[in-house]
């Protein structure tokens, strides 16, 4: 049946392609290729599971994805009616290589409190390394410890810095069309103290957020352009192989790295497709039993956005959003698609809703986003929030993390490190952070 659930799949990235202007960045599509890329996974699994879908759950796939592309659609057709394309501006402001060197070195020092948490015990080798990162992170799930203002300081800041000039290296590649992009490899180096900073928060999504920015942003960047050479296409496809790779490579390291060679099933498909496949068999488990929903509306979903409520002295209940484990013969795992949490905390009628909703917004965003093309600040905040897409066939991220205070403090982030960047131009005698350059300039 995973076969079928792969055929229908397909079927429908091609209606979403087609119905999308034929972009294939939009929302609806990247959600018809995680699942895609899941099912594939799934069914390489299943020589271990030997799990047998129903088809009850293979047409409620189909049905909240197809939901999902309707309203992509709608978002579509308003924003081709109502807003035009803009032309590419022949200047691009670019920060000068010690600027970025200066602010590197600033984010660096504002992460050795992170460093010095997690290494409190001394640097002892990799193995030592990896059991300080449990230990973090066990501690912030058990709620013994939890990031300080400067840690957060340093996560939010770090980003944005790196984000914006990682935009402003592929903008000069991409538009610009710069042929020597050697000189601004400098650009990359306000994302070591981000990388720092992420594998030192003890998540491996932080990670894959990270590959997926550089993807979108790259690959929003060259579909604008109207017209794409072959060797364009293969730099692309190149660039886009490469990035999926380093996400395995991360992900199964730090797997590794925080369980060790020693522990369990270890090796790297199953690794793999314990996280990446065993949610579409351990949805339909779920289904299939019979659904219960919490007695507190949003038990799955709001518990951010509860937090964030109470932070502003609102009273809102306390939930736990954790999901219970279910075992696939011997295989265990907690992870269940995005469908999972909606179901449970809104019925399957309040899914499609929510499916419906999310497709014309992350639709409208991108649209919008893919017009405006001198709106730059737009698409990096896009590329910064549209995470959750990727994790669609995985895990709920919209509602349980786009409803909280972290992408308000990430947009803020950006703004200010955006002025800092591309707007205001500081000087000392005939040194400047900033310079306006064009094609000529190159």
């Amino acid at each position: 049946m995973l076969f079928v659930l792969l055929i229908g799949l397909i079927l429908l990235l091609v209606i979403a392609y087609q119905f999308n202007n034929k972009r294939i960045f939009n929302p609806s599509c990247i959600i018809c290729i995680v699942f895609i890329f899941s099912n594939l996974v799934a069914i390489g699994g299943n020589v271990w599971w030997h799990y047998q879908m129903h088809f009850s759950t293979i047409s409620f796939i189909w049905l909240s994805i197809f939901i999902f592309i309707i309203g992509s659609s709608i978002s579509t057709a308003i924003i081709n009616y109502f807003v035009n394309d803009e032309e590419y501006e022949n200047y691009c402001k670019c920060p000068q290589m010690s600027f970025v060197i200066i602010i590197t070195v600033l984010l660096l020092l504002l992460s050795t409190h992170r460093i010095r948490t997690v290494l409190s015990g001394g640097w002892q080798g990799l193995a030592s390394f990896g059991s300080s990162l449990k230990q973090a992170r066990d501690s912030y799930f058990l709620g013994r410890s939890s990031s300080s203002p400067i840690d957060a300081i340093a996560m939010f800041f770090s980003r944005a810095v790196a984000y914006i000039c990682i935009y402003k290296f592929f903008y000069l590649l991409v538009v610009q069309k710069v042929t020597d992009m050697k000189k601004n490899l400098y650009l990359w180096l306000p994302s070591i103290p981000y990388l720092l900073n992420a594998v030192l928060s003890t998540g491996r999504t932080l990670l894959i957020y990270y590959i997926g920015y550089i993807l979108l942003v790259y690959g929003i960047l060259l579909t604008r352009l109207l017209h794409l050479s072959g060797q364009t296409i293969r730099r692309f496809i190149r660039v886009i192989s490469i990035g999926i790779l380093a996400i395995f490579g991360l992900f199964v390291g730090l797997q590794y790295l925080r369980q060790g060679l020693h522990h369990g099933d270890t090796s790297i498909f199953n690794i793999l497709s314990t996280y990446a496949g065993l949610s579409i068999p351990a949805l339909d488990k779920y289904l299939t039993n019979g659904v219960k929903h919490p007695s507190i509306m949003g038990t799955y979903t709001l518990g951010n956005f509860y937090d964030m409520l109470k932070s502003f002295g609102i009273a809102a209940p306390k939930v736990n959003g954790a999901l219970e484990p279910v075992s696939i013969n011997g295989y265990v795992g907690n992870i269940f698609t995005t469908f999972r949490r909606y179901v449970a905390d809104y019925s399957y009628s309040g899914n499609y809703f929510i499916m419906l909703l999310l497709g014309i917004i992350t639709s409208l965003f991108f649209n919008v986003v893919f017009k405006k093309k001198n709106h730059q600040l737009l698409l990096i905040i896009y590329s910064t929030l549209i995470y959750p897409i990727f994790e669609f066939s995985i895990e709920e991220r919209f509602m349980s993390d786009e409803l909280g205070t972290a992408p308000i403090y990430n947009t803020v982030a950006l703004i200010i490190c955006w002025i800092v960047l591309n707007i205001i131009s500081f000087k000392a005698g005939k040194y400047q952070t900033l310079n306006v350059v064009g094609v000529d300039d190159f």
